[in-house]
């Protein structure tokens, strides 16, 4: 894409949306839009101010009059309008210098699942991506809240998203529910690139400021990962899946952000915060290989977190459960009741089925069982007992 002039994309408002300390966003028009804007306001000041019933009697001859008019203040289309970031001169230039440079070479890309890139300037400083009038995941979180396979189905796609760009060595740095928009069909849009990581990009860090902190505060893993400090010296594809893992219990428990790595605790605990819902234990799973304190306890990479989001979204999709001790297993006959386990005597959870192979009396063989029943149907299912137990 061809670098384009600053001057034609036309601000909706002179205060930013958004922004930080590296940067600004602001809403504005496409050059195509802007032009149209500047012809239409020509013809309206062309003519005269008429009254209605004047516009009512000469309809014919003021007919450009009143749709130049009516396309001047009519609300801008989606297409017509994108997110201008405009980078600012801090201490080291060649650092906002950078970043643009970077942000710029991901999204020029046009990979699925990022903004699609509508202008830029890397002189100037500035790059215009589109625009999502639908916002953020932030400002739809609840959407979510209690339900594990809508927010699991919806997070594959940004989950995917990073996959593409880890199978590059691309780490994006800065995943959290305020940088993935909400897109037309209401898909989610991984955005702001701003600390993101390109492998054989310079010499020159994104993060060599004495005391800058790298990644969204909240959702950045711990000092305890290697290298992972104020100044990380080594970036890896699993500083993704951390935040990735924490952006997904997010969006299922509802709220803005997760304290550290407390997923399991009482508090936080998906499973005990909605305790009718068998699926919140797949999320935990992933939140265990993910919000981890030890660096090497967490998924490499959005590829291999792809694979287990997958299996589970298919476990899902077929009515499946996790059969791990301590989850609730909801009858699949009433789809009312629960399986428990049955002691027919004390103490004894596994019994033996006898099987007759070929009708002897002796020609027999024994495997070990478990009995589950629905408290309220009663239907039964067997389980062949774990040899260990």
């Amino acid at each position: 894409m061809e670098e384009t002039q600053k001057e034609a994309w036309e601000r909706v408002n002179p205060e930013p949306i958004g922004g930080g300390g590296q940067s600004y966003v602001y809403k504005v028009r496409t050059p195509k839009r802007s032009k149209q804007r500047v012809g239409t306001l020509a013809i309206v000041n062309s003519h005269e101010p008429i009254s209605t019933q004047e516009v009512a009697a000469k309809k014919m001859r003021n007919r450009q009059y009143v749709e130049a008019l009516k396309d001047f203040i009519r609300p801008d289309l989606p297409e017509e309008l994108g997110a201008m970031k405009e980078f600012e001169l801090r201490d080291d230039p060649e650092q906002s210098l950078q970043r643009l440079k970077q942000e710029i070479a991901v999204l020029d890309q046009g990979k699925p699942g990022l903004p699609k890139l509508l202008g830029y300037n890397v002189h100037e400083r500035w790059m215009v991506t589109e625009f999502f009038a639908n916002g953020t995941l932030e400002d739809h979180i609840l959407e979510y809240r209690g339900n594990a396979r809508i927010a699991l189905k919806a997070f594959r796609s940004v989950v995917a998203t990073v996959a593409e760009l880890h199978k590059e060595d691309i780490v994006h740095r800065d995943i959290k529910p305020a940088n993935i928009f909400i897109g037309k069909e209401h898909e989610l849009i991984l955005g702001d690139f701003g600390l993101v990581y390109v492998p054989n990009s310079g010499k020159t860090r994104v993060t060599k400021l004495t005391g800058e902190t790298v990644g969204a505060g909240d959702f950045v893993p711990p000092v305890t990962w290697r290298g992972m400090g104020t100044r990380p010296e080594v970036v890896t594809p699993n500083f993704d899946v951390y935040m990735l893992g924490k952006v997904l219990w997010c969006m299922v428990a509802g709220k803005s952000k997760l304290e550290r790595e407390f997923w399991d605790y009482p508090e936080y605990d998906l499973t005990k915060l909605f305790p009718s819902d068998p699926d919140m234990h797949m999320i935990n799973v992933i939140l265990k290989n993910s919000v981890v304190v030890k660096q090497g306890d967490c998924l490499r990479s959005a590829v291999d977190l792809l694979t287990v989001v997958d299996s589970n979204l298919e476990t899902l999709k077929r009515g499946g459960q996790l059969l791990l001790a301590g989850i609730p297993r909801i009858c699949r006959i009433c789809g009312v009741g629960h399986y428990a386990r049955q002691y027919f005597l004390k103490d004894t959870p596994n019994y033996n089925l006898r099987l007759w192979n070929s009708g002897g009396a002796n020609d027999t063989s024994t495997v070990g069982i478990e009995f589950w029943e629905c408290d309220t149907c009663h239907h039964v299912e067997l389980f062949r007992a774990n040899p260990r137990q």
